[in-house]
């Protein structure tokens, strides 16, 4: 079969089929065999982006084999966004991938973590800071200022997550895990990047939201971009802890779901029970873990709208390993665990415990640690000799194609990247949401894509004021109030994609200031000192301030007598 490895969303490919004197095939897509005549050529247009594995089956008893082709099938831009390239770094012990080629190619690091950690890039790719459990790192490798002393551990198994604020660009947030238990449990810390000529500092850390805890954090995206949910599961308890973080910021009062098993020491009594990663699907409708001590899978429904979970299933595991990974494939229909033993992959489409029992395949045996899905949607697999691959985690059993030691290096820890959380196609609505009333404003959908048909609405108590079926909207409110602007999209490929903002519209109000006569007193200084006071007023923001010396400021600096005199106007 002749390879054709790239290919666009709804461009037809063609493979040959090149065998000689066999006539007996079958061709199959991801291990599943397709309706393509015996012997004939492969065509196909796929509509979904993705990995594929494409296989030519000589199914002759007397010399059955086949030959596989992987296809990477990417979007087009007009029904799928473009992947974010925000998780597109990877850092851990002295290492680090850079998923912005492909495929990606080994990196160095300063960081000196034994487990999993976190790293996060700018919209480009770029790197700008990670966290290793010892200390914040920025992009230089330095360490960033006020970031040391946070409190993590670079051993607990998921020991970070980084979530930048939906609504300040400079502003991250990062949160920490402690340890097997610990005290200090679930923290977070506030990073500016704008600080330090853009090598960021951490201007608050440290503040606490639950404990004791595991080690199993898992941050899940609403699929319309407008929140996030942190999980966390208690330590000695079957609870869940969803900590929702939207534009305000984190919420502090959690979620709970109590629901599967009990998370404790169940035979070495060494906390070794809070041990073990969880993860959630692309879909975001379902959690998996696995656990260290008692090894055993866990499944859950999730419902991203509330951050609860439910309809537990438990697979108990029988290979003598201890369980440590998990992933889903980039389809939720495939999980894969690690036990130190095998990489196993098992089958979701037939949800039930006995099915995905019995749909287990070993896919590798040696001594596997970790594996975690990617940007680039294949999986990579932590071993004592390097990282193998995972090429295309969708495919059924060998079809997925396993390759061995993919970077070959002798790691001495148990992480790779910390939380990667997958980015679902989303809408944002880009405009001001403080307007002054009759003026005009314009509104824009982000990102605007080719063959989408948008509609807005602007309500107030269920009321619809304005509408428009145009891709932008000119908005104009006679009425100061807090309004509803909704904009929804209808994709060319069937997708329907919703996002809201508040807007206030505010009045014109005439200022009222009265500068009084003031004397200022000067410090007692040596005489060749150069001298100066503020002179200064309380304004609030919907007004505007000029000085005679045309400074636009609440306050000026005054280093003569004389006078003074400032224009405030309403900015509506």
């Amino acid at each position: 079969a002749l390879p054709a490895s790239e290919v666009v969303i709804g461009v037809p490919i063609s493979i040959n089929n090149m065998s000689h004197d066999v006539l007996d095939y079958e061709w199959l897509i991801n291990g599943e065999p397709i309706n393509v005549l015996m012997g004939k050529d492969f065509t196909n247009s796929f509509t979904t982006p993705g990995r594929y594995t494409v296989t030519l089956k000589n199914k002759s008893l007397s010399c059955a084999n086949e030959v596989h082709t992987l296809i990477h099938v990417k979007a087009d831009g007009t029904c799928f966004k473009q992947p974010s390239k925000i998780f597109n770094q990877w850092v851990f012990k002295g290492r680090g991938l850079n998923f912005n080629v492909d495929p990606p190619v080994l990196t160095t690091s300063m960081a000196d973590n034994s487990e999993e950690m976190s790293a996060i890039s700018d919209n480009a790719g770029n790197l700008l800071f990670y966290y290793d459990g010892f200390r914040v790192y920025d992009k230089a490798g330095n360490a960033m200022e006020n970031g040391g002393d946070l409190f993590g551990n670079p051993s607990t198994t998921q020991g970070s997550a980084i979530i930048k604020s939906l609504e300040n660009d400079s502003i991250y947030y990062l949160f920490v895990l402690a340890a097997q238990g610990a005290k200090e449990g679930l923290t977070y810390s506030v990073i500016n990047m704008y600080a330090n000529g853009g090598l960021g500092k951490v201007i608050n850390k440290n503040l606490p939201l639950k404990s004791p805890l595991t080690e199993k954090m898992v941050v899940v995206p609403d699929p319309k971009g407008q929140f996030y949910w942190v999980v966390v599961h208690g330590w000695n308890n079957d609870a869940f802890y969803a900590f929702k973080f939207d534009i305000t910021g984190v919420h502090t009062t959690p979620v709970v779901s109590n629901v599967g098993t009990i998370h404790k020491d169940y035979t070495r009594f060494d906390q070794n029970g809070s041990i073990g990663i969880m993860r959630v699907n692309n879909q975001a409708n379902k959690i998996g873990l696995v656990s260290y001590d008692f090894p055993r899978i866990e499944l859950f429904d999730f419902d991203v709208s509330l951050g609860k979970l439910s309809s537990p299933l438990l697979i108990k595991l029988t290979t003598g390993g201890e369980a440590y990974g998990l992933a889903f494939s980039p389809d939720g229909n495939k999980l894969y665990t690690t036990d130190r033993v095998t990489l196993d992959q098992y089958d979701l489409t037939d949800y039930s415990e006995q099915a995905i029992i019995q749909s287990k395949k070993v896919i590798a045996e040696g001594l596997f640690l970790n594996v975690a899905p990617a940007p680039d949607d294949r999986l990579y697999i932590l071993g004592t000799r390097g990282i193998s691959v995972v090429q295309t985690p969708d495919a059924k059993g060998a079809a997925c194609i396993f390759d061995f030691n993919s970077y070959n290096f002798l790691p001495s820890f148990l992480g790779l990247v910390g939380i990667y959380v997958p980015i679902n196609n989303h809408l944002n609505i880009h405009g001001n949401k403080t307007i002054c009333v009759n003026q005009n404003y314009s509104y824009t959908p982000l990102p605007i894509r080719s063959g989408s048909t948008y509609n807005w609405k602007v309500k107030n108590n269920n009321t619809v004021h304005q509408q428009s079926n145009n891709t932008t909207i000119d908005l104009s409110i006679n009425q100061p109030d807090t309004y509803w602007l909704v904009l929804t999209e209808s994709t060319s490929c069937g997708f329907v994609l919703q996002d809201s903002i508040a807007i206030t519209s505010k009045a014109a109000v005439s200022p009222i200031v009265d500068l009084k006569d003031t004397i200022l007193c000067p410090p007692i200084i040596p005489s060749n000192a150069f001298t100066k006071w503020n002179l200064f007023f309380e304004v609030s923001n919907e007004y505007e301030s000029i000085w005679q010396n045309k400074i636009t400021s609440s306050k000026i600096d005054v280093t003569d007598t004389g006078w003074y005199q400032v224009k405030i106007k309403n900015v509506c």
